[in-house]
């Protein structure tokens, strides 16, 4: 009941308290097999985007935080973002932020430029639960540890099969061997530096005989595909990292690199500033004091973490919460949407 009634208080009080929600998106894009659930539809995209146009104060993430740094939070204001860096960012989501004037930042992570590579979780995803049979027993050197799994089955057996494309890590427990193996060795690389992730991937891969070349609807941004995303001005270019490493989990010295290294390349792509960071990961965990102080001296303006808080006047510039969208239906985004500005 005490519980109840101070919820009930809260949303009371933040009806006099303007706020402003971040959107995160990853892709734009009608992938079948998304354990992660990073992908939202065109048409859904287009839908919730036009959706924000006509009933929300649309502005860009530069924009919010200046505001902030003011003292003040625009009434119903809504800040649209993206990370990682898909090539889908370009070719899918920009026409229609176009379309609908919508301004977004873009956060790229550096160290995956131009490279015919995958991101490492869609390098896992293609080794673990898109090959239509794996061997039925994995052993893999991790770190100098070693990681092994019973798949279950023969090879092509019934828990060797490619896995459904409905399954995902968020609402669905893991019923087969390839999706517990999928949930530990996820859990285990975002711990990883890049290089002892890099070498675990390529063992695992040539485990399960696909390909370090990278799928075409994966594809990275490359350079010139950053500045076309940039050009206008709509669409900003922000940093997240090099190697999407969660940064808790490193040295003192790759986090320097991983924060100030990214700026640097980014700037030199495009020529100008960049001010924005989003921090890989970012949830209440994975951010310490040191690290958004590295963030702040290395001259970014504003950074964004992955925890769904909204965002009013007093809220520190380097500890943005955000709310990823998912690929929902546009009564689903518009409720959902609604109830944020009352949390």
């Amino acid at each position: 009941m005490y519980s109840k009634l101070k919820r009930i208080i809260r949303r009371t009080s933040n009806l006099f308290r303007p706020s402003a929600v971040i959107l995160l998106y990853h892709r734009v894009s009608d992938e079948g097999l998304d354990p992660q659930l990073l992908c939202v539809s065109r048409r859904n995209f287009a839908a919730q985007m036009a959706q924000l146009r006509k009933e929300y104060n649309v502005i860009s993430l530069q924009e919010l935080s200046d505001d902030i740094g003011r003292g003040i939070v625009p009434r119903g204001a809504v800040a649209v973002t993206f990370d990682d860096g898909y090539r889908d960012n370009l070719t899918c989501a920009r026409p229609v932020a176009e379309e609908y004037g919508i301004p977004a930042t873009v956060f790229v992570s550096t160290g995956y430029i131009g490279e015919n590579r995958e991101f490492w979780w869609d390098d896992l995803e293609r080794a673990i639960l898109s090959p239509a049979a794996l061997p039925p027993s994995l052993r893999l050197e991790i770190a100098g540890k070693t990681y092994s799994r019973e798949l279950g089955g023969a090879p092509g057996g019934e828990e060797g099969a490619k896995q459904p494309a409905g399954w995902n890590v968020l609402n669905k427990k893991p019923d087969s061997g390839r999706q517990r193996a999928y949930r530990e060795l996820h859990a285990l690389f975002l711990k990883l530096d890049a290089d002892e992730r890099f070498k675990a991937l390529g063992d695992l891969c040539a485990w399960a005989g696909v390909p370090l070349s990278c799928r075409p609807d994966h594809l990275p941004l490359n350079e010139g595909e950053i500045r076309s995303l940039a050009e206008g001005g709509l669409i900003d270019i922000g940093s997240h990292g090099c190697s999407h490493s969660n940064l808790a989990a490193q040295s003192r010295e790759v986090q320097a690199q991983e924060i100030a290294g990214s700026k640097r390349r980014l700037e030199d792509i495009l020529g100008r500033p960049v001010t924005s960071f989003a921090y890989p990961f970012g949830g209440r965990h994975d951010i310490t004091g040191d690290i958004s102080a590295l963030v702040k001296d290395s001259g970014y303006r504003s950074a964004c973490i992955n925890v769904p808080v909204s965002v009013r006047a007093g809220t520190d510039p380097f500890l943005l919460g955000r709310h990823i969208a998912r690929d929902w239906g546009i009564e689903e985004f518009s409720s959902r949407l609604r109830g944020l500005f009352y949390e």
